[in-house]
């Protein structure tokens, strides 16, 4: 249950850091890099602000795009701390085609970027696990279902990095190219039994 105090547990933590000015500024930084799509009449509002009020929202459990976004108007004068947000809080129309039209791999680095400045994958339990998609099946124009390899930091039980799996290859070949994203000296690693 989304209200359960584990459910909360985890994310705690994190809110905490996003919390900091420092960390949340860090986080606008690296959304920044994202290239912007969208043509100039349809720039109101600034593609790295709106990432960034998804992204804080999502992490405290607010998994909808309303959800956030009420969240964040109700907390405005607070996120104009840390960001401009001269036109105010996008609707949820705006936030929807701008999450259609990103370069999801961008986003993804550029959120692992900023988690690896958090949490420090040296010398602590990382666990590999591949979960498949089974609510974007349908979604798919292929049958097959989508998968993703994660690498979850089992103490905090916060998701560090992740990448698609490609349905021609499986997981084993993609878990080289996700070490890669971690510094992985003196961690333990473990892994399902598709390792072996």
């Amino acid at each position: 249950m989304r209200n359960s105090r584990n459910f909360w547990r985890k994310y705690r933590w994190l809110w905490k850091c996003a919390e900091k000015p420092f960390l949340t500024e860090k986080l606008i930084h690296y959304f920044r890099q994202i290239p912007d799509y969208r043509c100039n009449r349809e720039k109101r509002h600034n593609l790295a602000e709106m990432l960034v009020c998804v992204t804080i929202e999502f992490l405290c459990g607010r998994t909808t795009i309303r959800r956030s976004l009420n969240w964040c108007k109700h907390n405005l004068e607070w996120l104009r701390k840390h960001m401009e947000l001269k036109y105010g809080i996008a609707s949820p129309s705006t936030i929807s085609r701008m999450l259609s039209g990103i370069d999801e791999e961008l986003a993804l680095c550029a959120f692992m970027e900023w988690i690896g400045e958090i949490v420090d994958s040296k010398n602590t339990h990382l666990a590999i696990d591949g979960k498949a998609l089974c609510g974007a099946t349908e979604k798919t124009k292929c049958a097959a279902t989508p998968m993703i390899l994660n690498v979850v930091e089992t103490v905090r039980g916060l998701l560090l990095a992740q990448l698609p799996v490609d349905s021609k290859t499986n997981e084993i070949a993609v878990i080289p190219e996700l070490l890669k994203l971690l510094d992985i000296s003196g961690s333990i690693i473990t892994i399902d039994a598709i390792g072996t």
